[in-house]
């Protein structure tokens, strides 16, 4: 059986996360041929590569909208689909969800002899809750739906993303909830962990809090920073491990603040969850969030809490004991964000911590 998986960024998020698992679960011995086919040269790619998984590189795939790249991806998808011929289309993200699901609608159309392949979409979030101006949600919402409607069977990783959307016109029996997962994790021990983070080794502050995630506009980074900035009389630090197209901007905010000492920006780190117990509290203040896998990992390795409804926070706990309570969590207080909400506090992580197994 043929396995074309087609993601629009090769940079390593969630998304990209998502398709490495499938994608190296499915190996030629049990009968499976697998290709990967995304845009950029990141580090999903490499990943993928050493795991001997062919990669197909769309140089016009991207997420940004531009209209001729994305005519040329989008050709370019219908061409790879001629040529591999594939059995099942995995799409994945918002972008090559759309293009993808149109290239295989009118690839069945043109080859009558591919009309069985199926076509399943992942939903990793819908891009109308990204804040955008309301005619740009409208269209995005659209074109998703659209996305549902090609698609033979559409999985959504949390209720929530299902709840959002289960109204829509002729996709009753087309959406599936099938949450992420994480495997059995192991992690350094606090001291052992404390050594890669020079900042926070000889700090004088009390409270070490870590977020992981790529540096990305809808990570609620710079919410978090502008929060830290009204919390000068506590004794905190705030670590972000990881990389992303806002570093330089979260660098100017840092600066901006005054804040040197307190934040830092640490980079990538390969399996940066390793390192968590080397922090006190992992914040997520993503401003719009599917089924974190950093959640999940956070939950096996310290203590979480969300200061937003990041729609997928009630299914991390959820996933692994259906009625264990949540308790609202107060967290990092600035104007005009609502700070008590359903967030994921210490009664919580025994749930996270025994009840979210890895799933393929």
């Amino acid at each position: 059986m043929k396995i074309l998986y087609i993601i629009t960024k090769s940079n390593w998020g969630g998304a990209q996360r998502y398709v490495y698992d499938l994608a190296t679960h499915f190996s030629r011995e049990d009968g499976y041929e697998v290709a990967v086919a995304l845009g950029g040269d990141g580090a999903l790619r490499q990943k993928l590569e050493e795991k001997g998984v062919r990669v197909i590189q769309i140089q016009a795939l991207e997420r940004d909208i531009k209209i001729t790249n994305d005519i040329r991806a989008f050709f370019a998808l219908l061409n790879l689909l001629r040529e591999e011929t594939p059995d099942i289309v995995h799409l994945n993200s918002s972008k090559s969800g759309f293009l993808g699901a149109l290239a295989c609608f009118l690839y069945k159309r043109q080859e009558t002899r591919d009309k069985r392949q199926e076509i399943v979409f992942t939903v990793h979030g819908w891009a109308f809750n990204e804040k955008r101006p309301w005619w740009q949600r409208v269209v995005l919402a659209l074109l998703q739906w659209k996305t549902v409607l090609l698609s033979d069977r559409t999985i959504v990783v949390s209720h929530t993303l299902k709840a959002q959307v289960w109204w829509w016109p002729f996709v009753q029996g087309k959406l599936a909830v099938i949450h992420n997962g994480v495997p059995e994790l192991s992690f350094f021990p606090r001291d052992a962990a404390i050594t890669h983070f020079p900042n926070i080794r000889h700090t004088t502050y009390d409270i070490q809090i870590v977020t992981i995630a790529e540096l990305h506009k809808n990570k609620g980074l710079d919410a978090a920073i502008e929060a830290l900035s009204l919390m000068l009389d506590k004794n905190v630090t705030y670590t972000i491990i990881g990389e992303g197209e806002e570093r330089e901007k979260l660098e100017m905010l840092i600066k901006w603040y005054e804040l040197g000492d307190r934040i830092f920006l640490a980079g990538h780190m390969s399996e940066a969850y390793k390192y968590l117990k080397a922090f006190d509290l992992f914040l997520l203040p993503s401003r719009t969030e599917a089924l974190s896998y950093t959640l999940l990992e956070a939950g096996r390795g310290c203590r979480p809490r969300s200061p937003h409804h990041a729609p997928g926070a009630p299914d991390a706990a959820q996933c692994g004991r259906d009625q264990n309570p949540f308790h609202a969590a107060a967290s990092m207080q600035r104007p005009g964000i609502h700070t008590q909400s359903c967030g994921l506090c210490s009664p919580c992580a025994p749930v996270l911590s025994g009840g979210c197994h890895h799933s393929t």
